[in-house]
């Protein structure tokens, strides 16, 4: 196991598995400070998965201000006026945030962002729990959301020609991104996981494989390399020798 694994492992569990967890406990108090005193620095608290009573209390709460604050400013690196336009309950899921949204602020985006910056926003300019409103990419581009814009971004650094929105034969529902025309590549980009969202992309799956389409899913949670292998047959028929450096 890699060093940076730790961040994909329930800590309390792996140390009961190798029978660490009472000399954890009376030591260091946590899982979390163990490593940082055997890693120093290396991981911030939230990106280790242990016990959500780091949240509790006043430490908590300060915690939470400087998750906040790293993930705006410093991971996101978004303006501070399009955070209603970004920030959503699947953007605090993809980072490890979800247990501090849930143990401080009843799963709300809007609560968990104006206790940070209090005052700046309504609770109607958070347009819903899981998606954000209409953010902008890179290269003008609308997108629904956060990870939507990074793979539109994508595509543009590739020189890979797209358009978005494109109607699915037969249908009322529109497909998030196209490569090659109809009989090129559909690209579903699905950030979202809540059972209302599942059902209607299983209902694209099923329109796509009835009409012949090459449907490409590519999902929140999935890791950069993932997302490349598969976009691979995108990049290889239309990115033109596109190498992928920085990626």
């Amino acid at each position: 196991m890699c060093v940076s694994d730790l961040s994909n492992i329930h800590l309390s569990k792996f140390f009961k598995k190798y029978r660490l967890w009472d000399m954890i406990k009376r030591k260091f108090g946590s899982g979390y400070n163990a490593i940082d005193y055997v890693y120093p620095n290396r991981f911030r608290p939230w990106e280790i998965n242990c016990m959500n009573n780091k949240w509790v209390g006043k430490e908590g709460l300060e915690l939470s201000k400087e998750a906040v604050k790293w993930l705006v400013e410093e991971e996101l690196r978004i303006p501070l006026e399009e955070i209603p336009n970004v920030i959503s309950k699947r953007v605090f899921m993809k980072y490890g945030l979800d247990s501090m949204t849930q143990v401080l602020f009843g799963h709300s985006p809007f609560k968990c962002i104006d206790f940070v910056y209090p005052g700046r926003f309504n609770k109607e300019d958070f347009k819903s729990a899981y998606g954000g409103r209409v953010c902008m990419s890179n290269h003008g581009d609308k997108a629904y959301s956060l990870f939507e814009r990074e793979i539109d971004d994508m595509l543009y650094d590739w020189g890979i020609d797209h358009v978005h929105f494109v109607r699915y034969p037969n249908s009322l529902s529109n497909c998030d991104i196209v490569v090659g025309g109809k009989e090129g590549y559909w690209i579903e980009v699905a950030g979202m996981d809540n059972p209302e969202y599942i059902i209607r992309l299983d209902e694209k799956i099923d329109m796509a494989k009835g009409n012949g389409l090459n449907l490409i899913v590519v999902r929140y949670n999935d890791s950069k390399k993932e997302i490349i292998k598969k976009l691979s047959p995108v990049i290889k028929e239309f990115g033109n020798g596109v190498t992928l450096n920085g990626y």
